[in-house]
């Protein structure tokens, strides 16, 4: 970012110069005609009104570049310091769970439950490694969404698993966009991982990065979707679960639509497929 405003600085600068040159040759000439007696004093006084005025913009101008680049700065700063203090609680967290599950795991060892041990692991290192795929997420709201989904759905019994393929640098949807999207499909998705009535109720987050796109992925585990249905869920109102629903999936792809993204329900895989238009910077 700072080597974007650097170069979008030297290119304002280059445009003051020239207008500064191409007003000092106006004044110039504007005195030259007064001293050749080709213009009177008060065409060369407003001349020279014109010139102090244009000299006193140049420099508010300026001061608000300046101002602008310290701004884009230090709010850089501030972002790098929240990401660090959650890196720094999600650290301290792990630490605090994994003493608790030395004791879980010594436990089930010590009552000769080694299978059990084993896929407590499993689970602990599964845990563990979505963690740290949300650390490489760039964008705090989305970051902060999935975290705290994921402990919500765990009070449900519903296992989140997350897959993240990228650091979704080029990811710049509005907080509100990204609240409406992905909270209702994963509260669909653990609806309907309910009704399965699963030994293991799980609801699957996945990320993908295409050269022009990412691509979301939520899937569950629950039955899929009957195909008369699925052709219609995303019109308003409409809903299986009685009234007053049937309106979290149209409000998805409204949102979507807004940024150029689009939704569709694949019923053999059982996977909402969002795909969402990388947001590029701009080139000044």
């Amino acid at each position: 970012m700072s080597g974007s405003v650097f170069e979008s600085g030297q290119m304002h600068r280059l445009a003051v110069i020239f207008l500064s040159v191409n007003l000092l040759m106006l004044i110039g000439t504007r005195a030259l005609n007064y001293y050749n007696n080709q213009t009177n004093l008060m065409d060369l006084l407003l001349s020279s009104a014109i010139g102090i005025n244009f000299f006193m913009a140049l420099v508010f101008y300026s001061w608000l570049l300046r101002f602008q680049g310290f701004y884009t700065e230090s709010q850089t700063q501030i972002n790098s310091l929240r990401y660090m203090e959650e890196a720094l609680d999600t650290m301290r967290g792990e630490r605090h769970e994994f003493i608790n599950h030395l004791r879980a795991m010594q436990g089930l060892i010590a009552e000769g439950k080694g299978q059990e041990a084993t896929g407590y692991l499993k689970n602990v290192e599964s845990s563990t490694l979505a963690n740290g795929q949300l650390l490489n997420v760039n964008n705090p709201y989305l970051r902060s969404l999935l975290k705290n989904k994921k402990q919500a759905l765990l009070g449900q019994g519903i296992e989140l698993t997350i897959s993240i393929k990228s650091n979704l640098d080029f990811f710049d949807l509005q907080p509100v966009a990204i609240t409406t999207i992905f909270t209702n499909l994963l509260d669909n998705a653990a609806e309907a991982a309910k009704l399965a009535n699963n030994e293991v109720n799980e609801v699957r987050f996945e990320v993908h990065e295409f050269e022009n796109y990412y691509c979301f992925l939520v899937i569950d585990s629950g039955p899929p979707i009957p195909q008369e249905t699925a052709s219609r869920i995303f019109e308003s109102g409409f809903s299986t679960k009685g009234d007053d629903r049937g309106y979290g999936l149209p409000l998805v792809r409204q949102a979507l639509a807004e940024c150029r993204g689009k939704v569709a329900y694949d019923p053999d895989t059982k996977t909402f497929n969002v795909i969402i238009p990388k947001q590029m910077p701009r080139i000044d």
